[in-house]
């Protein structure tokens, strides 16, 4: 079982019980009050009852919702506690809500009412129904108590996600998408790219087939993104229009017998073999617009540059610096300089401050500043509080401080345009040579970016920013778009599996409280040389903006590996200390010593301090396949990005 899955459902259980009409719930009579009215303990939290029939103080009940009325909830009794025990009799409560009384089913029952979560009868149907079917009685028993636990859908399509996330590997179902045959269609050629990508391999693609055709399917849907990462790169003018561009493309792929496929208005969308047939000819020359090693440098430097921030340390950057760039204008930038802002304007300038301060923000940026700029930068930063409350005077001109961190604000890139930077670089990756860390942490983001369990999340989000909703080709969407391919190489069974999958690790990924928030990710064991799936629990406290406080907050690794075997990495984060417990039953603890001056010294340059790095034995009861996935991350240096 994938500890992801399970942790989860902890949260959900801690919600307030709802009082929907036709909801089952379970309480205990608090208090009896006049006219059939009661105070009814539901999980934790009391409500006001309207009952049909009298009551034992003290005694628990199983409950169906049947109106709200006058304040008051209807609720009418469908089972009640019997024998010292007070145990529930689920045989009459399935004969109330009209249900079979079968062991599966009293069992089912059982269970979920010990989670104390309310639900409703035809949800209950829904899940026996579902139950009854399912080959692995225990895993769908499992999946089907975490999905009510959550309030999902109880849904055919919402159960086999999460069935296939807790009972698949991605790591083997990867592995059974071939990678070495040369594609038929351009959709089964993303698909194979991606899936190559995933997998930390090479593709039987080419560099070159992949990217002109990448750019060849965005021109034919007016989709500016790789030419505005083209433009962000320096690899093209900024000058140079994407009409230019765009028409560039289109004469290529006009050429010779390929004129009844596109027009001077627009490119239809070409095979992947008439694509090889145009990058093979000798009388034509794809557009590329630099030599792919050229590409490859440039665009990973545009991948270096993006900062580790949160939204909300990006716009409270971005009016940081638009603050010191009013004062640097200023005639005079000693004390008169600061006369500019209203003591509002100042008072929201601290507090930007003190949450870049506090969050680390700005020794963030020191990695991509001259030593001359990260000298200017501290100097202000240090002056900066005093200047605001009017105890000392700028000695210089921040301008230098402005221009560079405009340069850098100016190179960020929105979702969409991360997704597909990632893309580029996996694309391209057989023309650099990344360090260890860099390479995990680009087969990381290709699974974040391009797996797909970021789609529906990325389209919300262009849709609330006024954006055109478009998104990186996923390899979900890749998958669903060959299901509908006639043509396609892919079997449909095993893009099915691989796209319920994908929804399982997303329904699984975020779930929060009004003060917490908890994340579950899988990766491919690929990533670390695991010979099972990754996975990575987090739980941290939600700051006022809704976001996880990177400065307090647990992360807890499980993997499988091929020489340490299970291995678990325990990290806890206390005001940006970080502490981390190796748990592996082999006596590893030279490699973990080896390794020690490289943790520190990547958590120092993000902001974080090593508090504490030790290795303990694999508890017996830590050793069982939903808590054997351990670790790796102390063989290349633990990055926090991560």
């Amino acid at each position: 079982m994938n500890p992801s899955v399970s942790s989860l459902g902890k949260l959900a259980s801690t919600q307030s019980a709802l009082t929907k009409s036709g909801q089952v719930i379970k309480g205990e009579v608090l208090e009896l009050k006049p006219g059939n009215r009661a105070v009814v303990l539901v999980g934790k939290q009391k409500i006001q009852a309207q009952l049909e029939t009298p009551l034992t103080k003290g005694k628990s009940y199983v409950f169906q919702v049947m109106s709200e009325e006058g304040g008051a909830t209807k609720l009418r009794v469908v089972s009640e506690t019997k024998g010292i025990a007070e145990r529930l009799d689920l045989q009459q409560l399935l004969k109330g809500l009209s249900l079979k009384s079968t062991k599966l089913n009293k069992d089912f029952l059982q269970s979920l009412l010990k989670t104390n979560v309310s639900f409703q009868t035809q949800d209950l149907k829904q899940a026996l129904t579902l139950l009854q079917q399912a080959e692995n009685k225990a895993a769908a028993k499992d999946v089907l108590l975490q999905l009510m636990q959550k309030k999902y859908p109880v849904k055919p399509a919402v159960y086999q996600a999460l069935l296939s996330k807790k009972t698949t590997e991605l790591t083997q179902l990867l592995k059974q998408f071939t990678t070495s045959e040369s594609p038929q269609t351009s959709n089964d050629q993303r698909v194979q790219k991606l899936v190559a990508s995933l997998k930390g391999v090479s593709s039987a693609v080419s560099s070159l087939e992949s990217s002109v055709a990448k750019v060849l399917t965005e021109v034919s849907k007016d989709q500016k993104t790789s030419f505005q990462l083209f433009q962000k790169a320096g690899i093209i003018q900024h000058k140079q229009s994407f009409t230019q561009y765009q028409r560039e493309w289109n004469q290529w792929a006009s050429h010779e017998s390929l004129d009844a496929k596109t027009s001077s208005q627009g490119m239809k969308s070409l095979s992947f073999k008439e694509i090889l047939h145009l990058i093979q000819s000798p009388n034509t020359t794809p557009p590329i617009p630099a030599s792919l090693d050229q590409m490859a440098q440039d665009m990973k430097r545009l991948f270096d540059l993006q900062l580790p921030l949160t939204k909300t340390e990006h716009q409270a950057l971005n009016r940081w610096t638009s603050n010191l760039e009013k004062l640097g204008s200023s005639t005079d930038t000693r004390q008169a300089g600061i006369s500019l802002f209203t003591d509002s304007a100042k008072h929201k300038w601290s507090a930007d401050h003190q949450l870049l301060h506090k969050n680390q923000s700005f020794q963030k940026l020191l990695p991509h500043l001259t030593e001359s700029e990260r000298s200017a930068l501290e100097h202000v930063t240090r002056q900066l509080p005093k200047l605001l409350d009017h105890q000392l005077a700028m000695n210089q001109p921040p301008r230098e401080v402005v221009q560079a961190l405009r340069n850098i604000q100016s190179m960020q890139l929105t979702q969409v345009q991360k997704a597909s930077l990632t893309d580029w670089i996996s694309m391209l990756s057989d023309h650099l040579s990344p360090s260890v860390k860099d390479s995990m942490l680009i087969k990381l983001k290709s699974m974040l970016h391009l797996s797909g369990i970021q789609d529906e999340s990325m389209m919300k989000q262009a849709v609330l920013n006024d954006e055109p909703p478009i998104r990186e080709g996923s390899l979900k969407s890749a998958l669903l778009q060959s299901m509908q391919d006639p043509h396609t190489q892919i079997r449909p069974e095993l893009a099915r599996q691989m796209v319920s999958l994908v929804n399982g690790i997303q329904l699984s990924v975020h779930q929060e409280t009004t003060q917490t928030i908890q994340m579950a990710l899988q990766f491919p064991g690929d990533l670390v040389g695991a010979t099972e799936d990754i996975q990575m629990n987090m739980e941290g406290r939600k700051t006022e903006k809704g976001e996880i406080d990177p400065a307090y907050c647990h992360i807890v690794f499980f993997l499988q590996l091929e020489n340490f075997e299970a291995t678990v990495i325990d990290m806890s984060i206390i005001n940006r200390r970080v502490g981390v417990t190796v748990y592996n039953h082999h006596e590893i603890d030279p490699v973990v010593e080896e390794f020690k001056p490289m943790l520190k010294d990547g958590l120092t340059a993000l902001g974080y301090q090593l508090s504490s790095l030790q290795r303990k034995p694999l508890q017996n009861e830590m050793s069982k396949r939903h808590s054997t996935q351990g670790d790796r991350r102390q063989e290349d240096g633990v990055d926090l990005r991560i």
